[in-house]
C-alpha cells in the first residue's frame, strides 16, 4: 500500500498478478499441496499463472 499512497503506485498488469497469486496460493494450502506456514509460492501456482498470463495475452 506504501507503493499505492507514496509513489506513482503499480500497473494494475502487476497487481493483477499479484492478487492471483495471492488467491491461487491459499488454494494450494487448501487442498492439501502445502503446509500452513510461511513459505514461497509454489512453482506449479506461479507456472499456472504464467501460462495463464501468456494465453491471455496471446488473444490480443
Amino acid at each position: 500500500m506504501v507503493n499505492l499512497t507514496a509513489a506513482n503506485g503499480n500497473p494494475i498488469q502487476a497487481m493483477s498478478l499479484e492478487l492471483t497469486l495471492q488467491a491461487r496460493s491459499p488454494a494450494a494450502v487448501l487442498t492439501g499441496n502445502l503446509d500452513a506456514e510461511v513459505q514461497p509460492a509454489p512453482a506449479a501456482v506461479k507456472h499456472r499463472i504464467a501460462t495463464d498470463l501468456v494465453a491471455i495475452l496471446s488473444r490480443k
